[in-house]
């Protein structure tokens, strides 16, 4: 019987040490319990929201990326064929600027032989800067149009000097040019006179001779007065060679 008491008392102290106050903070206790089954139920729907908005910044900028390498690449395709058709020009004009220059040149082997030596001389440079690799096609054109264009003004000037024929620098003669219209020379002492006929020098009957002479023998002045273009200096070799 005492045994039995001993362990009621033992029961009754557990149960009064283990017991909670009676001001214990239960609406405390409830709160952080609740906030806890919050706070668990919203921590995986707050890092979803900020996966998907990474997501979508990321779409975005892949998309802005990927038209960018769209716009690149059509850039380039724009470039290539802007190549291939300069190229295929290229290969149109190097040959026409060739058969252009042989043309010029066959017609100087047939033209009046004035200012041959530089006139050779200038073509044989136009010819070089055509087979030039490293000459940008322009360029090439421009050297060959501007010869053609100071052989065009050849044929439009008028040109009076004194000089000697090849193989004769002892027989000082006075020539005259008017283009290609006419080239005569005259001895200084008005004895004969001789024109350009037929690739060669032909003598002058004496009726064409005594009016060249007069055109000879005018001043420097009249001279100027009817050629409104410059008179060249030419020498003697390049004018005759």
């Amino acid at each position: 019987m005492t045994t039995l008491m001993h362990k009621q008392t033992d029961l009754c102290h557990i149960y009064e040490t283990n017991r909670l106050p009676a001001r214990f903070p239960w609406g405390w206790l409830a709160a952080c319990l609740f906030s806890g089954t919050v706070l668990a139920a919203q921590s995986p729907t707050q890092p979803l929201a900020e996966l998907e908005q990474a997501i979508a910044q990321q779409q975005a900028y892949n998309q802005f990326r990927q038209a960018q390498l769209e716009a690149l690449q059509q850039e380039e395709q724009s470039l290539v064929a802007r190549q291939s058709a300069l190229r295929h020009v290229r290969e149109q004009i190097e040959p026409l600027l060739l058969s252009e220059w042989q043309q010029a040149w066959s017609l100087l082997a047939q033209d009046m032989p004035f200012y041959l030596t530089a006139r050779q001389t200038d073509w044989q440079r136009v010819r070089q800067r055509l087979l030039a690799p490293d000459m940008p096609l322009a360029q090439r054109a421009g050297a060959l149009l501007g010869q053609l264009q100071q052989e065009d003004d050849y044929g439009q000037q008028i040109s009076r000097y004194r000089g000697a024929l090849p193989g004769q620098p002892d027989r000082q003669l006075a020539f005259i040019r008017v283009g290609r219209l006419a080239w005569c020379a005259q001895q200084l002492d008005a004895q004969a006179a001789w024109c350009w006929q037929a690739g060669q020098w032909q003598p002058l009957p004496s009726p064409l001779a005594s009016g060249f002479r007069a055109e000879v023998n005018t001043e420097d002045s009249d001279w100027l007065s009817l050629s409104p273009v410059p008179l060249p200096g030419p020498t003697v070799e390049a004018a005759h060679e």
